[in-house]
């Protein structure tokens, strides 16, 4: 059993390292050739299958040099992705050093795979890990923050207790990509309590959610200037009618200002939604 305690969150002290201010709305961007021209925002997130190949871990620079992307603006690694890509940090820490010498901006610690009805230790296992890759990156110079997540309210409580062992937290990611469908009250309700329980200091980034509604019970949670909202809506969604209609047969090729479009209503939408919450 001895050999089994391995969740022991104290052993994993985190380091103040500078992090940078993100929006209220987070865009994500695809290492696509056809956004170059068309990225006029300050500060873009970057998901791991754009970051770690499988031979090869993209740096910062040759991502600002094919998309056209300016010194200035910031780019954040989200490493919330298919498991067949985060596991690569894993199989070769090569890759780990390789992506700390990369120079993004900011980095979002892996969200390895915790869902029901894998066995406890399985997501045990993976939320230990995902915060190992934290601290691994901090101790290499990364402004990194963690990646919380839980299913049960202990989880939670382990989480605060770990928060107050380490001050130099200020902002924690989660992830909600997977909760189409189940798990989004779980979210909520630790949210609420962590929160609550670290004296409602905290910053939040929360990739996923991509509709008014859930919008609205994020922000009647947590204030609206302590959330980032980030999710892959306006690369993923198809084209609408009206974008049918204004491009015809040849809207696949306008995939630039459809994408600078769509990011300018969904962060409309996202600032509208957190006023209505005020």
């Amino acid at each position: 059993m001895e050999a089994l305690d391995f969740f022991r969150l104290e052993s994993f002290k985190t380091l103040d390292l500078p992090i940078p201010a993100l929006p209220p709305y987070l865009p994500q961007i695809r290492f696509k050739r056809a956004l170059k021209g068309h990225l006029i925002e300050g500060i873009y997130g970057i998901r791991a299958k754009g970051v770690v190949g499988k031979r090869h871990v993209r740096s910062a620079a040759e991502v600002r040099k094919e998309l056209g992307l300016s010194a200035t603006q910031l780019l954040v690694v989200l490493l919330f992705d298919e498991d067949e890509i985060i596991e690569r940090l894993y199989e070769d820490p090569d890759r780990v050093k390789a992506l700390a010498a990369a120079g993004y901006d900011l980095v979002v610690s892996a969200s390895f795979s915790v869902w029901n009805p894998r066995p406890r230790l399985h997501t045990l296992r993976n939320l230990w890990r995902s915060i190992d890759l934290c601290i691994a990156l901090q101790k290499m110079g990364v402004p990194t923050i963690p990646r919380l997540d839980w299913q049960i309210e202990h989880d939670v409580e382990r989480w605060i207790e770990w928060i107050e062992m380490n001050p130099t937290i200020r902002m924690i990611g989660l992830d909600a990509m997977t909760c189409a469908t189940n798990g989004w009250d779980e979210i909520l309700e630790g949210l609420a309590l962590l929160d609550e329980s670290t004296g409602k200091r905290l910053r939040f980034l929360i990739n996923g959610p991509s509709v008014e509604s859930r919008w609205a019970e994020l922000f009647s949670i947590v204030e609206a200037e302590r959330l980032t909202l980030t999710e892959a809506g306006p690369i993923a969604a198809p084209p609408t009618q009206q974008e049918k209609l204004e491009f015809g047969v040849t809207y696949a090729k306008a995939f630039g200002p459809r994408y600078k479009s769509r990011v300018l209503k969904q962060r409309a939408a996202v600032a509208e939604s957190a006023a209505r919450a005020a």
